[in-house]
């Protein structure tokens, strides 16, 4: 606390840059102040502040095993549906 009572706009410059920084009191965490997400970035703070990790391998696309798109319009789905009793 010694850091964040003497110097808070150091401190708040260091977390404006990206930095995460934990506050201790008599040895013991008490808070941590992470950056806000951006735009871009939205799970950033949330990485920083070690809540979630980073992927451990790149994301892959969901197989599909059948087209999403049908020969048939809304009109004729909705009306397959009410035929068969779910619409």
């Amino acid at each position: 606390m010694t850091m964040l009572n003497e110097h808070p706009r150091e401190v708040v410059k260091l977390v404006e840059a990206g930095e995460a920084i934990q506050v201790l009191r008599h040895g013991q965490p008490v808070l941590r102040m992470v950056p806000e997400p951006t735009p871009t970035d939205p799970l950033g703070s949330l990485i920083a502040a070690g809540l979630i990790a980073e992927p451990v391998r790149p994301r892959r696309a969901p197989r599909r095993d059948r087209p999403l798109m049908s020969e048939h319009d809304s009109d004729q789905a909705i009306a397959w549906l009410a035929r068969d009793g779910r619409a």
